[in-house]
C-alpha cells in the first residue's frame, strides 16, 4: 500500500498514512480543517552497472554490450 503525506493548511502539522488506492479518505487535523495531500518523491535505488553515465563509458572500453567492434 502506498504511503501518503498530508499537511494541515492552518497549523502545518504533517501526517503520514498508509492507504489503499481505493480509499479516498482525507483526514482532518486536530485544529479543525481538512488536511491537504502532499506530493513527495519516492525513494528509488538503482543497483548494478550501467545506471550512471560513468558506468556506461566503462563498459564501452571493456568490450561490453555498448562497444562498437
Amino acid at each position: 500500500m502506498p504511503l501518503y503525506e498530508f499537511k494541515c493548511p492552518t497549523c502545518g502539522r504533517i501526517e503520514e498514512r498508509l492507504q489503499s488506492g481505493f480509499e479516498p479518505v482525507t483526514p482532518r487535523c486536530e485544529c479543525g480543517p481538512w488536511m491537504i495531500l502532499q506530493l513527495t518523491p519516492s525513494a528509488v535505488v538503482f543497483k548494478g552497472k550501467g545506471w550512471a553515465k560513468r558506468d556506461r563509458n566503462d563498459l564501452k572500453g571493456r568490450g561490453g554490450q555498448n562497444s562498437k567492434r
